[in-house]
């Protein structure tokens, strides 16, 4: 398990390098704002960046400092050995060619749904798809615990490098006598390294983006935000995804360490328990998190409800928390539907089915229910739930995670660094999304409750998170992407730091964000429109 988080102090944040304007300060300038100094005097109480030029007067001076690779080598010893592997397309169209993907996802579907042969064609997509998920790419591998490294296990691989020209690269320190945090899973060398306050760190990477073959860059400033403050606050990397028996493994060790939630089971399919996780009286009224409810590749948030009961544990003693937790009791169920989940693992139509017990949860008396799901970057109130409940909820949100993540992407015809609390998104619900709670009158979030426990509750949210980092990112940016996703189960797990840390900062989010007089309209009911 990730090791727990201490009380976040945020420090200075200093950047010492010869272009102000270069892209990793630009990077840093978007995530702190006024917080990062450029080019400043040494001071004791600061992270401090160095990119260019002498660390010498900031290692004096005391401060916590992050060096690039080869300036670390240069004041400390050892030596710098630069790593290359080819990238080649291993799939046999273009991976940018939409028309192409697009067909396959639709025959693929046809396959799914109707268990129509697919095509020759789409099968050798399928067949590249898989190899360009697994294909080799210059990682590290975590090999000790440190406050840079919060959020990543020892053990955990995580792609770390840059590519140009259809080659990856990536720079490892040998000799010396560093610690290394990180090794390459090529040489075994440093890429990642630490003596006394000093850290190295292979930064010779692109911004982080959702570019595929950029994604050896999407972990770049992690160290550096868990260093300064505040990081990640819950999230953590999942080096792989796991099987309905890995994941219901970790959800009873959680159980186990952290008596204050009760476990239980609502549920089978076949020898797989599905279970249940409380927090408080389960007679008081509940704040409902679902997670896997629907949709094989919408896996990431489960893992997320994880995280949200993790950072819940640890903040619930908090004034503001503690008093919510005195009026209401908090329900996670992590993964209610493990043939769903598990499904790109059999032909269509086979394995066993999922049997949940409503007699175990029909006395539920549910204040508020939120499904998590993946496919967008949107908190949406449901089934009349007041818009403006739910953008009191977004501004908590983004004041809780400002400052943790940057990434460069494309918006109003731009390109440049973003953070994700710069929007914190809330939408209308469309009217066809009704059917995600309003089902057969009987029951409702796919049989998980009675529909009258559901309709009684004063607030019901859908959690949407992107797709970023299963597979090359057009097939998740495509039309039927579903069909696209379930070729295979055995997805990249690339964000599942970021997603996961997001999840738990919604959900909490959610819990903590009084309605006041917001609540559901109890006459609404669905619409055609």
């Amino acid at each position: 398990m990730v090791h727990a988080l201490a009380a976040i102090i945020l420090l200075g944040i200093t950047v010492v390098a010869k272009d102000e304007k270069s892209p990793a300060v630009q990077s840093l300038r978007t995530l702190w704002g006024d917080r990062l100094r450029v080019n400043p005097e040494p001071r004791k109480d600061d992270v401090v960046l160095v990119l260019d030029g002498d660390p010498k007067p900031w290692i004096d001076a005391g401060a916590t400092v992050v060096l690039d690779l080869p300036l670390f080598a240069a004041a400390f010893g050892g030596s710098i050995s630069p790593v290359t592997m080819d990238n080649p397309n291993r799939l046999p169209i273009d991976p940018y060619d939409i028309k192409a993907i697009e067909a396959a996802g639709r025959e693929y579907g046809e396959y799914l749904s109707k268990k129509t042969p697919p095509s020759e064609s789409t099968l050798a997509i399928k067949a590249g798809l898989q190899a360009e998920v697994a294909e080799p790419i210059p990682s590290i591998r975590i090999e000790a615990r440190d406050p840079a490294l919060r959020g990543f296990a020892v053990g955990d691989i995580l792609p770390w490098c840059g590519q140009r020209k259809g080659q990856y690269r990536q720079r490892t320190l040998s000799g010396g006598s560093a610690q290394i945090l990180a090794a390459s899973t090529v040489n075994g060398g440093g890429v990642i390294v630490r003596k006394g306050s000093v850290y190295g760190i292979d930064f010779d990477l692109e911004e982080p983006n959702n570019v595929w073959d950029n994604r050896g860059a999407f972990h770049k400033w992690v160290p550096l935000s868990n260093l300064a403050g505040p990081g990640v606050r819950a999230g953590r990397y999942w080096p792989k995804k796991p099987t309905v028996a890995e994941f219901a493994r970790e959800v009873k060790a959680f159980a186990d360490t952290h008596p204050e939630w009760a476990l239980d089971v609502v549920g089978r399919r076949g020898v797989d328990e599905i279970h249940s996780l409380t927090l408080g009286d389960p007679a008081r009224p509940l704040y409902v998190f679902i997670g896997m409810p629907h949709a094989e590749d919408e896996w990431v948030p489960a893992l997320g409800s994880l995280s949200f009961a993790e950072l819940l544990s640890r903040e619930r003693q908090r004034p503001e928390v503690n008093a919510r937790l005195e009026r209401f009791s908090v329900k996670i169920y992590p993964l209610i539907h493990p043939s769903t989940y598990e499904s790109p693992l059999f032909e269509p139509g086979k394995g066993e089915r999922d049997v949940l017990h409503p007699e175990k949860t029909k006395n539920d008396r549910a204040y508020s229910i939120t499904q998590l799901h993946q496919g967008g970057d949107v908190l949406v109130p449901a089934c009349g739930t007041p818009l403006a409940l739910a953008k009191r909820v977004a501004e908590r949100a983004k004041e809780d995670f400002a400052g943790r993540h940057v990434w460069w992407t494309h918006l109003h015809g731009k390109y440049g660094p973003q953070v994700w609390e710069s929007t914190a998104p809330v939408a209308e619900m469309p009217p066809s999304w009704s059917a995600y709670w309003w089902q057969d009158g009987k029951t409702s979030c796919y049989g998980l409750y009675p529909h009258d426990v559901v309709f009684s509750a004063k607030a019901m949210y859908f959690i949407e998170q992107d797709f970023i980092g299963l597979m090359p990112e057009r097939f998740t940016q495509a039309n039927a992407h579903h069909a696209l996703h379930r070729m295979f189960f055995q997805h990249s797990s690339l964000a599942t730091l970021l997603l996961t840390d997001q999840t738990a900062n919604w959900c909490l989010s959610i819990l903590l964000t009084d309605h006041g007089s917001d609540d559901r309209d109890p006459e609404w009911r669905p619409t055609r429109k």
